[in-house]
């Protein structure tokens, strides 16, 4: 395993110390909530989004889909805090968030009740 990190670590240059931590010797898989909202603020809508890790901290690359009537955007975030939140703005009115759209990730996602 040792080797295989470190053909990984020397392609990208930089250590992946942490990777191996969090996906290779921890048992099981990321769960998250995930909340957004939309506000509206003359012709521009705020789209505000938050994560939190419920149990263990992961260093998560998350792709969040933003749909309107004319299509839809993605967004790249970061989500590696217990809880993260990220603001977007929109011409369009959203009209579904997803997280993880094309299902990149291993991880459980947890209903908000």
């Amino acid at each position: 395993m040792e080797d295989f990190v470190a053909v990984l670590e020397a392609g990208c240059g930089q250590t992946l110390r942490w990777w191996k931590e969090e996906w290779l010797e921890r048992k099981g898989v990321p769960s998250i909530t995930f909340k957004s909202e939309i506000l509206s603020s003359d012709s521009l809508y705020i789209i505000k989004c938050i994560f939190t890790q419920v149990e263990n901290l992961y260093h998560l690359p998350i792709e969040i889909r933003i749909e309107t009537e004319k299509g839809y955007e993605i967004k790249k975030v970061n989500v590696n805090e217990k809880q993260t939140s990220f603001t977007f703005e929109s011409c369009e009115k959203p009209t579904n968030i997803t997280i993880d759209p094309n299902s990149w990730l291993l991880m459980k996602i947890i209903p908000l009740k």
